[in-house]
């Protein structure tokens, strides 16, 4: 897994996609970016292979709240947190255990317990006070990688805030502003 941080690129190929031929669908029209971050992550999930994962506030919207069951499909056991309750009414999945959880209190987790840590699109919703705390937990429960995205820090902050905590941030990776999803959104693939 090669370490990273930047701007999410726009994929491009959308307009051949399920998704573009479907603009009804929720995903596409409440959350224009997911598509993009929900294919950076299933491309983190696959390259580190099935495992089991944290999926840090997921969500509780059955047509956009789709990731735990990417994961699942990887082949990954999940543990799927938020702490709104309308996630635990979710569809069901073997793989994937929902709980009511406010990220950032892991404290029932042990150091290093998950390969693979996902956070997407939830520090845009955070206190700012709160991020610090939530992604100090974020990486003391992740093992192989985590991946964070955001729309509303700079990339450059999210790889400080691993390289803070001893992880590899890689090198910076600038989609130019026409190539970037918007709103533009940033991430970080942090790997020990």
């Amino acid at each position: 897994m090669i370490p990273k941080h930047g701007w999410l690129p726009r994929d491009l190929s959308l307009k051949d996609s399920w998704l573009e031929k479907h603009p009804d669908n929720p995903l596409q029209q409440d959350l224009p970016t997911r598509f993009e971050e929900f294919t950076l992550g299933f491309d983190v999930a696959t390259t580190l292979g099935a495992g089991y994962a944290l999926d840090a506030a997921c969500g509780f919207e059955p047509g956009i709240h789709i990731f735990p069951y990417l994961l699942s499909e990887a082949g990954y056991e999940v543990e799927a947190l938020d702490k709104e309750p309308k996630h635990m009414d979710m569809p069901s999945d073997p793989r994937v255990t929902r709980k009511l959880q406010d990220i950032a209190d892991l404290s029932q987790y042990a150091d290093n317990e998950f390969p693979l840590v996902v956070c997407i699109s939830v520090l845009e919703h955070v206190q700012h006070a709160k991020r610090e705390v939530i992604v100090d937990e974020l990486f003391r429960v992740a093992r192989d990688a985590v991946l964070i995205t955001t729309d509303d820090l700079q990339p450059k902050l999210l790889a400080q805030w691993a390289t803070d905590r001893g992880w590899q941030a890689g090198e910076y990776d600038d989609a130019d502003s026409a190539q970037r999803t918007k709103p533009p959104v940033s991430y970080l693939i942090a790997i020990p």
